[in-house]
């Protein structure tokens, strides 16, 4: 016997973070920033779409057998 598999998965992965987390609402609060220089920063982005990642996957198995005298079988993996 013997077979093979071929597969392929794609992830879409979307960040976001919340600041002043409010556990008991489950939400966040927004933030005043003094400058606008402050809100481009990266560390305070609240969302970002990571690129797709794919990732693909191919694989084979093989197994035999052979049964001598009708007693003994010899298995090969």
């Amino acid at each position: 016997m013997a077979g093979t598999e071929i597969r392929k998965t794609l992830d879409n992965t979307t960040v976001t973070r919340a600041f002043g987390y409010n556990g008991f609402t489950k939400t966040g609060a927004p933030i005043s920033f003094p400058t606008t220089e402050f809100a481009g920063d990266k560390k305070y982005e609240t969302y970002r779409e990571m690129p797709p990642v794919e990732n693909a996957y191919a694989s084979m198995f093989a197994t035999a057998s052979y049964t001598y005298d009708q007693k003994y079988t010899f298995l090969e993996v």
